[in-house]
């Protein structure tokens, strides 16, 4: 009875050392994803979108001395460099229409993220950018995924797997060790097991979870 109430333990203790494991992991990949290459990919290609139509639209309006009517003026000019769609309009990163809106002060063009439409958390952001070149709103350092985007909308199932693995590596390593102590007759530690599989387990993650990053849109 007592040897099957040990084993009960050490299980239990396995299993939630396993679930420990994969959800730090996990959590830590999504945040990671923030700064990561494939991230800043994409912000640099919106910012770099947004500076071409800006000076796209400066340099029109020193030819004629106005202001465009819409972005779709531009598309047909030589040298503006900017990407369109089937029906002429200017596009950004996403294959999105970029919107312009005159104002007082000038204008403000936007990319309006991967989703297309205003407003949005994470990819879906929109990145706005007046006549002078500045950003309008503070979303440039918001352009990461949500951990919803992350988990559902991202082709994450490497990372997912990487995750798992250093889950079933912490579960296995602390299971044999806690497992030999007991039949050694020594009384099993179970908080240093569990503190030195953990980090080891961790510290295996952390490449396997890089290695299995989105490189690209």
């Amino acid at each position: 009875m007592q040897e099957t109430s040990e084993t009960a333990k050490r299980i239990v203790i396995t299993l939630l050392l396993g679930l420990c494991v994969f959800v730090v992991a996990y959590i830590a990949a999504w945040r990671g994803m923030g700064t990561s290459p494939y991230v800043a990919s994409y912000r640099m290609a919106m910012h770099s979108t947004l500076q071409r139509v800006v000076a796209s639209i400066e340099t029109y309006r020193e030819d004629t001395g106005k202001l465009p009517a819409t972005l779709s003026e531009l598309a047909a000019l030589d040298g503006t460099n900017l990407k369109v769609d089937q029906d002429g309009n200017v596009i950004d990163h996403w294959k999105n229409p970029v919107t312009y809106t005159q104002t007082d002060e000038g204008f403000i063009v936007c990319s309006l993220g991967r989703d297309g439409a205003s407003g949005g958390r994470g990819m879906d952001n929109d990145l706005c950018m007046d006549n002078t070149r500045k950003f309008v709103n503070n979303n440039w350092q918001n352009c990461g995924p949500t951990f919803w985007q992350f988990a559902f909308n991202l082709n994450t199932k490497g990372m997912l797997g990487a995750c798992i693995a250093s889950a079933l590596l912490a579960m296995g390593m602390y299971y044999t060790e806690s497992k030999k102590q007991h039949d050694r007759g020594v009384r099993e530690t179970v908080l240093s097991n569990l503190i030195v599989t953990l980090i080891f387990s961790l510290l295996v993650a952390a490449p396997l979870v890089f290695l299995h990053a989105p490189q690209g849109h």
